[in-house]
């Protein structure tokens, strides 16, 4: 077999064991040269394992890794970085206190030092401001990490491991939390690597992105390869069926709510920074959707209502009281769920118990004299777990263990353990399997039939028409417009998002 018709990359038997839990059950995976090769499956279907194996994040307990037909050991990242491997992570695996041309160069910084040990730093930013120009990226090189929006964070990571000029580049979750205009730079940087023949390993859950940008697709369920097929052969709904062993239904589910009196009014409110007018209401039973491009304003609106940012300017009547949440908690005190968009670190705490982390909002009403209630406890926690379908339904389980989607179900749960009347939803179902997305729905479709009214900022439009009674749109911190149901669609949404 000559080089051009060998596979770039073959893993063989690939088996990955942590305790309880058999992640990858001897997963075959073969990546040609300057091929897009797509891994989907529902959430805990074994992507991420597979692909930190290859990085070196992981050792296998069985399996081997041939690269250009010769068995490789990948032992570190370092290892792998070296074997010419990069990847992506779904949280950018940057350091935030320096630049991002630091960030870029770290671990390898060019000999740009004239011979010194004094790193010329105006060479430095040249350098990455090449790379950053090259991918596409509109980023200024000297900025901290710490200053970037989370879009341009996983730009920059991915520029970072596009410097490496890799073999194979495995990208996870790469559009979870970009908008438009930066999906489109992505995808114009896949298709010119893939054109001077790199190999890309591409991870979504946004299915429709598959075909875009996709050659072939390989389809994993409970940690066993399933199925690969070609893009140009398989539909959409065949590929859901692969993954989730069954067809999906109507996806965003039916509610019967009873649209009560208003519960949340919003006047002209500013926070003196990215939030400058947002004026909305939201009523019983109601699903508000808040739509916008990335930075519009629509995580700071739901900031402002839950205590988490300050308000400096406007009026906020919040159950028919001019009142403004000092801190999450008061507003959870309120009556006010704040389900946050970055579950990892402001969600959930990672090494608690799936139990403990759904006691932290409710434990204080569950102690009498001091003393921990735990039969009250118990409860509280078997009824979110059961309720939510939280799987595996144990509640001792490491909430970091778990996969994303029954994470996000876990946040869920601790805000829905208060019974609030008002749940703010910023992009609940980010990162989240399409099984695991028709679960969420139904969460929120409930929570509605019950007389919850809800806010949920989101940036798949699909699924703000497909739950909202009425949709609020922001553009550069202000609310523009506002659609109803029947008039909402994506080119009257985006229409006014852009200012069009």
């Amino acid at each position: 077999m000559s080089k051009e018709t060998q596979p770039l990359l073959e893993m063989i038997g690939i088996t990955k064991i942590f305790p309880g839990t058999v992640a990858l059950d001897g997963v075959d995976f073969m990546l040609r040269r300057g091929e897009v090769h797509c891994l989907v499956g529902e959430n805990g279907a074994g992507k991420s394992t597979l692909v930190k194996v290859l990085s070196g994040v992981y050792p296998p307990e069985k399996g081997e890794i041939r690269l250009d037909g010769e068995e490789v050991k990948v032992r570190t990242p370092f290892e792998a970085r070296k074997l010419g491997i990069e990847i992506v992570s779904q949280e950018p695996e940057l350091v935030p206190e320096i630049s991002v041309a630091e960030n870029i160069f770290l671990g390898r910084v060019p000999k740009i030092s004239n011979g010194s040990f004094v790193i010329d730093w105006h060479a430095l930013s040249d350098k990455a401001e090449q790379v950053l120009r090259s991918c596409g990226f509109d980023i200024d090189p000297r900025q901290h990490v710490s200053e970037l929006s989370t879009s341009n964070r996983h730009l920059a990571a991915v520029a970072k491991a596009v410097a490496g000029d890799p073999k194979i580049l495995i990208l996870d979750e790469p559009t979870a939390a970009l908008g438009g205009k930066e999906v489109e730079a992505l995808f114009g940087l896949v298709k010119r690597l893939v054109a001077k023949g790199t190999s890309i390993i591409y991870v979504s859950h946004r299915l429709e992105e598959l075909f875009l940008i996709g050659d072939r697709i390989t389809v994993l369920k409970d940690g066993k390869r399933v199925s690969t097929e070609d893009v140009k052969t398989i539909t959409q709904k065949e590929l859901v069926k692969l993954m989730v062993g069954r067809e999906i239904g109507k996806q965003y589910g039916s509610r019967q709510a009873k649209i009560g009196q208003e519960i949340l009014e919003m006047i002209h409110v500013s926070d003196g920074k990215t939030l400058k007018d947002a004026t909305l209401t939201v009523r019983e039973g109601e699903v508000v959707g808040l739509a916008g491009l990335v930075g519009a304003g629509k995580t700071e609106v739901l900031k402002s209502i839950a205590g988490a940012s300050k308000v400096e300017a406007g009026e906020m009547m919040i159950f028919g009281k001019s009142r403004v949440p000092r801190s999450p908690r008061e507003a959870l005190k309120m009556g006010v769920g704040y389900v946050t968009e970055d579950r990892k670190h402001l969600g959930l705490v990672m090494n608690l118990t799936v139990g403990w982390n759904i006691l932290t909002s409710v434990l204080p009403r569950l102690c009498r004299h001091g003393i921990i209630q735990y039969s009250q406890c118990n409860k509280v926690i078997n009824d979110s777990v059961s309720s939510l379908k939280v799987n595996p339904p144990e509640p001792l389980k490491i909430s970091g263990e778990l996969s994303g989607g029954n994470q996000q179900k876990v946040v869920l749960g601790k805000v829905l353990a208060m019974n609030p009347r008002l749940v703010l939803l910023d992009e609940p179902t980010k990162g989240v399997d399409v099984g695991a997305k028709e679960e969420i729905y139904g969460i929120i479709n409930r929570l509605a039939e019950s007389g919850v009214g809800i806010l949920l900022a989101s940036s798949e439009m699909p699924e703000l028409i497909g739950l909202s009674d009425r949709i609020v749109i922001m553009r550069d911190g202000t609310t523009v417009a506002e659609l109803a149901a029947e008039e909402a669609n994506e080119e009257a949404i985006l229409r006014s998002a852009i200012g069009g």
